[in-house]
């Protein structure tokens, strides 16, 4: 009798910890050989993730002329759909929270910018060092 559901997604779970390396060696070596999968995989994601369309991302892309929202920047990467973080926790974001696109760099420090309490103690630290006359 074949495996089902969750007996299946057992199975599968416990094959992997038994052969992750080798599992990974094989992904890897094929994504490297295949990077039009690799892109593809990605941008599936960031739609999938911010309950975002192809035409919706492709429209937010155009009124940016291809840039980052921020730094202006022309990434060669797909960008980051930028959300509101208090709106919506985690990675997966809400159709409502969704801004403009980013490059990584400033959507990682948007990301740290947004959490306030962070914000704060950053900026009581650097005033404890500021050495300036």
């Amino acid at each position: 009798m074949p495996l089902v559901g969750a007996a299946k997604r057992r199975y599968y779970k416990r094959y992997y910890k038994r052969n992750k390396k080798e599992i990974l060696a094989k992904t890897n070596a094929y994504l490297a050989a295949h990077p039009e999968v690799k892109e593809r995989a990605q941008k599936n994601r960031i739609y999938k993730e911010h309950d975002i369309t192809r035409e919706e991302y492709a429209k937010k892309l155009k009124r940016q002329n291809g840039r980052c929202g921020i730094c202006r920047c022309k990434d060669t990467r797909a960008l980051s759909v930028d959300h509101n973080h208090s709106h919506c926790s985690g990675e997966q974001s809400c159709r409502l929270c969704n801004r403009g696109l980013l490059c990584n760099k400033c959507n990682k420090k948007l990301a740290v910018i947004e959490d306030k309490k962070f914000v704060r103690k950053a900026f009581a630290y650097l005033r404890k060092y500021d050495r300036r006359p």
